[in-house]
């Protein structure tokens, strides 16, 4: 069997198939790629409220094709070499299972799917959306490669590893198995292809990032990834990710939100937010969006702007919303200055960057509560009520001093 193995060193040289100055530039891409797309997105959820049955599918249109957008910028901001992933303890069993779903409804029906996930393996630490991001770009690929139909399994066990001459460090591993029965790949392409662009799909039919966007995330993880292939006879792609030394947690599960909690026609808390972006689409496109979940909205373009109103002491404020990458006074800034002013007003952040992307680039900030463009109204719902706790608390600082 022809077999290549993609060995992700912990702390090693990973440039083999994505240099800095690549990642660094498909990074700064999807930021402003986000950005542009947040407005879209935000203008296109307002419309299909107020859109007549007769257009309504139009405006889908629209929404799902700018969903794609954002998936694509998503997947050049994975491809960031200097990126670094919030992990946390997990039972990779309940991560996959929570992730079959989204992958089945990525299939088209002439695709079976076969799990064989193996229970009481070890606790990993992982991103549970990166997770479900590499299984799902490994899915698509295999449908792609399965264009009379197959079958598509997912394989889950903990390994022994000895080292030696194999691809996988000495150690204990969890181990995830893609397999599909589709077409298989040659030598000259399985030797390329976890590197940007390389793709067998024909023109406007693929970008040659899934696979790399695979790789990154798996190595972000301080994981192994191999691929096994042969022309007709499908192809394999093993992931290792170290175990965390201990079986996860029975039950061990992220919170489920019921879809009723996050209700955009749920009436809002009444709350005054103070919103500060520099781009005035973006910024016209949350605040009447806000507005539309009945808050008091008072929406400004800069940092020094935002100071004056927090100043006027006559002026609640409940909330803070930030963008973080703008021009003069970041939002790492201002986020200071206005906790000197107002302490313990709370603050939801935004960015075009993820929060790993941010970290990375000395650009994070110690809050809580982070919403990455772009997002719809749903998102926006959660993030503003999370942020906001049991209700609003106005910041006075005529009297916090």
């Amino acid at each position: 069997m022809v077999s290549f193995g993609a060995v992700i060193p912990f702390g090693g040289d990973r440039d083999r198939h994505m240099s800095d100055p690549v990642g660094a530039i498909a990074t700064r891409i999807a930021h402003d790629f986000n950005s542009l797309l947040a407005p879209a997105l935000g203008n296109v959820i307002l419309l299909e409220g107020d859109t007549p049955p007769q257009l309504q599918q139009r405006v889908t249109g629209i929404r799902e094709a700018t969903e794609a957008a954002r998936s694509f910028a998503h997947r050049l901001m994975a491809l960031d070499p200097k990126r670094k992933l919030v992990l946390e303890p997990a039972d990779l069993g309940h991560v996959v299972r929570d992730c079959l779903p989204a992958v089945r409804a990525a299939m088209r029906a002439e695709i079976a799917m076969e799990d064989l996930l193996a229970t009481g393996v070890d606790s990993v630490r992982v991103n549970r959306k990166q997770i479900e991001h590499v299984l799902l770009e490994l899915a698509r690929n295999a449908q792609d490669a399965m264009p009379a139909g197959g079958k598509l399994s997912i394989a889950l066990d903990t390994i022994e590893s000895e080292g030696g001459t194999g691809l996988v460090p000495a150690g204990r591993w969890v181990r995830i198995c893609v397999r599909d029965s589709g077409r298989g790949m040659e030598r000259s392409l399985l030797e390329h292809a976890f590197e940007p662009f390389v793709t067998t799909k024909v023109p406007s039919c693929g970008t040659g990032l899934g696979l790399p966007t695979v790789y990154a995330i798996v190595c972000q993880h301080g994981g192994v990834i191999e691929v096994e292939s042969q022309p007709g006879k499908g192809s394999t792609f093993s992931i290792f990710l170290p175990s965390n030394g201990a079986h996860a947690a029975e039950g061990a599960h992220a919170p489920t939100i019921p879809a009723a909690a996050v209700d955009a026609h749920v009436p809002a808390l009444q709350a005054t937010l103070l919103l500060v972006e520099d781009n005035a689409m973006v910024r016209r496109s949350i605040e009447h969006t806000l507005h539309n979940m009945g808050y008091q909205v008072l929406a400004v373009e800069s940092g020094e702007r935002c100071i004056e109103v927090v100043r006027d002491c006559s002026v609640r404020v409940d909330l803070l919303i930030t963008d973080i990458v703008m021009p003069k006074m970041s939002g790492k800034e201002l986020i200071l200055r206005v906790h000197m002013l107002r302490p313990g007003l709370p603050v939801l952040s935004m960015s075009g960057y993820d929060r790993s992307t941010l970290a990375s680039r000395k650009q994070s900030v110690a809050i809580e509560h982070f919403l990455q463009k772009p997002f719809d109204s749903r998102d926006l719902l959660l993030a503003v009520r999370e942020a906001l706790g049991a209700g609003p608390v106005s910041c006075d600082p005529c009297k916090t001093g």
